[in-house]
């Protein structure tokens, strides 16, 4: 999967802030400043917001090698513990999807690849619904859907400073918590951002800066300028940001390098099995031919087989103790004759086994594929 960096949007991925608009407020005036800490970094500063006297606030943070545009998962909750007003700031949901047909026969829909879920481009509204809203809200007594809005130009709302308008949407839900109806509106930037390869085309799209804002359902309108406020007023530390930049370039390095020296591997393999191949062919070849001359032969080809290959192949594979075996990425290729499940994982390494119960994907997060004899 191709990394890019979309270094603007990073951080804002990570710290939301809003523009004022709505009712007045009924929250009580904000007298405490809560801060959210990296435990991963020496409990270095991420963000700090001024909430109200009576609110508390609880974040999670956790940093994985696995995630080459968002190493960082930030989760924050600022909340009225005595009410039902509350803040919520989700991670980054980031999804990719190939249009390339070779990419099918090794990476599989529905699966996280470097942190990211293999899935087409959907409607953004039931994406953030399925992935977010639902496994937060969905058992929620008498939860259902309110209204779902695209917003087409939400970055300029959320003051976020990028260079082109980015869209959004919206989510507002109702659910009945402690005997009360409840309204929670989410909100999220979607982006895709479709990468041309020598293939194909490769989409990444995901949705940043998601955010919830809850409220008893008839306060929510009044009191959502006041929750706006918070988020808006927040502290970011620079320095952290660019902590995060400096660990997601080196993921996106570390991953390049590693493609890299893969393909590199499998062309140098690739030549030196060409290479013994072309000489072993050219022998049995040359042996062929005497045999020819020796029984007053006047053909000088060779017929072919069912299996598209020629009688020196098929000899050739023999004496070299291998076999063709499809391969669904790179077509053909030889493999060795002394077991009877082959897989691979479309970038040149392979599993060998003769168990028929074997199967690399229960214990591997790559995605291995079964390989049939030609």
């Amino acid at each position: 999967m191709n990394a890019s960096p979309f270094a603007a949007l990073i951080g804002f991925a990570l710290l939301i802030s809003l523009s004022s608009c709505g009712g007045g407020s009924s929250l009580s005036f904000f007298s405490q400043t809560f801060e959210v800490r990296d435990p991963y970094h020496q409990q270095m500063p991420i963000v700090s917001y001024e909430i109200p006297g009576d609110w508390a606030g609880v974040s999670s943070v956790e940093w994985s090698g696995d995630n080459m545009l968002f190493p960082a998962s930030v989760h924050v909750r600022m909340q009225n513990p005595e009410g039902s007003e509350a803040i919520e700031i989700y991670p980054v949901l980031s999804f990719f999807w190939l249009e390339i047909p070779q990419a099918t026969a090794y990476l599989k829909a529905g699966k996280m690849y470097n942190g990211s879920l293999m899935q087409r481009v959907t409607d953004p509204g039931q994406t953030l619904i399925q992935h977010v809203i639902q496994p937060a809200r969905g058992k929620a007594p008498g939860f259902r859907i309110v209204e779902t809005k695209k917003i087409a130009n939400l970055s300029t709302a959320l003051n976020v400073p990028t260079e082109a308008p980015i869209p959004g949407v919206s989510v507002e839900v109702e659910y009945q918590q402690d005997g009360k109806a409840i309204r929670e509106r989410f909100y999220s930037l979607f982006i895709d951002n479709p990468v041309p390869t020598d293939m194909g085309v490769q989409h990444n799209w995901y949705f940043a800066g998601i955010h919830s804002l809850k409220a008893p359902a008839d306060e929510l309108a009044a009191k959502a300028e006041a929750m706006q406020r918070i988020l808006r007023d927040r502290k970011e530390n620079a320095q952290w940001t660019e902590v995060h930049q400096a660990v997601a370039k080196q993921v996106q390095d570390n991953f390049n390098r590693g493609m890299a020296q893969g393909y590199e591997n499998i062309a140098a393999a690739g030549r030196l099995s060409r290479q013994i191949s072309a000489n072993n062919d050219a022998m049995l070849q040359g042996m062929q031919q005497r045999r020819e001359q020796q029984n007053g032969s006047s053909s000088g080809g060779y017929s072919s087989s069912g299996s598209g290959e020629s009688s020196v192949d098929g000899f050739g594979n023999y004496i070299r103790d291998e076999e063709t075996y499809q391969d669904p990425y790179w077509g053909t290729s030889q493999q060795s004759s002394n077991y009877s499940y082959i897989w691979t994982d479309g970038f040149g390494n392979y599993r060998y086994s003769n168990d028929i119960g074997f199967d690399p994907n229960l214990q591997s997060n790559q995605n291995w594929s079964l390989m049939k004899k030609k």
